[in-house]
Formats: C-alpha cells, structure tokens, sequence
C-alpha cells in the first residue's frame, strides 16, 4: 500500500506542529534513562526496553537534548549526565585522535 500525499491532502496549523514539538521534547527529556542514556527501543507488550543500543542515534539525540538545555537550563544536568553516559560508553582517544566506538569498530 501506497501513501499518496495527493490523495490524502491534510491541512497542519502552526499549532499543530509547535504541539508535536512539544509532545517530541517531552518524550525525549522523559525517556533518558537513570544511567544518562536514552531508551533506545521500547517494547510495550513486554513493557520493557531491550539492551540493544544505537550510538548514532544517541548521538542525535544528545545534540537534540543539548539545544533544548540551551534554550531550557533546567535541562543542564539532564544533558550533563547524559554527555557522561555517551563519552563513558563510546568515546575513545589516542593522542589527538577521537572516536565512537562500538564493539571495537569506529562509528565516527
């Protein structure tokens, strides 16, 4: 099946979509886990979220947290920890050279 924006022409306010940001700023602040991680996956019908991990997509979603603390310092320390967590688990140096990593392979 085919999605057809000419088919199905939806009008969106500005409204509409400073409430979807809202609603998206409000999940990602809420899903930073204890750690400083984010929940990366989330299984309603187990209610839990599996291990597995993605640091590309943490990454985004840092830089995304990190200009929602510059815009909100309440979210300081939310971003802080979660910079921990990122560099802790992914970042790796050597001299001047840096690098997300990930089972031994360079993600960046």
């Amino acid at each position: 099946m085919y999605f057809s924006a000419e088919e199905n022409k939806t009008s969106v306010s500005f409204d509409d979509m400073r409430i979807s940001r809202t609603l998206a700023e409000q999940r990602l602040v809420n899903n930073v886990k204890p750690n400083g991680g984010f929940v990366y996956r989330y299984d309603p019908i187990i209610d839990k979220s599996p291990d597995t991990n993605n640091e590309l997509r943490q990454l985004m979603a840092t830089r995304v947290l990190g200009e929602l603390a510059r815009e909100d310092s309440s979210l300081y320390n939310l971003h802080r920890r979660n910079m921990e967590y990122v560099f802790d688990r992914f970042y790796v140096s050597s001299g001047d050279i840096a690098r997300i990593e990930h089972s031994k392979k360079s993600k960046l």
